[in-house]
């Protein structure tokens, strides 16, 4: 999962690569905690088939919540798990209350980052939280979903994001983590963001067919508390952790 990210940027360079007119230029340099579910960071999203860089919460509060923000976790939406109810069978991203309206209406955003903070129980940097980023800290962009939860008491509405997370890359694995932030190619990126039409199925096969990975490193952000050894996975467990297959 990846629950924290850094982007270090200016507006500008986020405008340039998509072609959107911004007011006035401003600087992120921003670590983003999904556990306090108001961090404020910059997304891209589609709106009325235009683009527009949105600062909104990172951790989605979908709109039928009773309460913002609401309780459970929702920084990062998996695109397939094991059933609740059948451990034998798969739920998918467009099944899951929390995601399904967002994922099933083209609630989609992109999230640039500069390093996913993980934390990692087994492999090459296990007992650490890692910043997981590319060979030279350039930016890239993490496929997510955003949502609109409206104060039925004062109409104020709130705009919140997570990040879709799936099979850990190679390297997310070898350093010790189960599932990576989802990447996907430059080419791909206008259709995710304006195509309303897919059909649910048809925007998971989009996801998974335009998944790419980078050229990744990895730097410790900082070791982790005493007894993270509580939770390190059995090599049984490791063993069933399913790796992107990266062609």
């Amino acid at each position: 999962m990846c629950a924290q990210f850094i982007l270090k940027t200016e507006a500008n360079e986020l405008s340039k690569k998509f072609g959107i007119k911004i007011s006035e230029p401003i600087s992120f340099d921003i670590r983003v905690r999904g556990f306090i579910k108001t961090d404020l960071a910059p997304i891209i999203i589609a709106k009325d088939g235009s683009l527009s860089i949105k600062e909104m919460m990172f951790s989605l509060c979908p709109s039928w919540s009773k309460e913002f923000p609401c309780k459970w976790s929702t920084y990062n939406a998996r695109m397939e798990r094991p059933n609740p109810k059948d451990s034998q069978l798969s739920e998918f991203i467009y099944e899951v209350p929390t995601w399904r309206d967002s994922f099933n209406s083209g609630k989609t955003c992109l999230v640039p980052m500069n390093a996913a903070v993980e934390s990692s129980y087994f492999g090459t940097q296990a007992g650490n939280m890692i910043q997981l980023k590319t060979k030279g800290d350039k930016i890239f962009y993490v496929a997510g979903l955003w949502s609109e939860w409206i104060d039925k008491s004062t109409g104020v509405v709130k705009e919140t994001f997570t990040l879709i997370t799936d099979d850990p890359y190679k390297f997310f694995f070898e350093c010790g983590h189960d599932r990576s932030v989802f990447v996907l190619n430059d080419n791909s990126h206008l259709d995710w963001l304006l195509n309303k039409k897919f059909k649910p199925h048809e925007r998971f096969n989009f996801l998974r067919n335009n998944r790419i990975s980078l050229d990744w490193d990895v730097s410790i952000d900082r070791p982790m508390v005493k007894g993270w050894e509580k939770k390190k996975p059995t090599n049984d467990e490791i063993d069933q952790i399913k790796v992107w297959n990266e062609v």
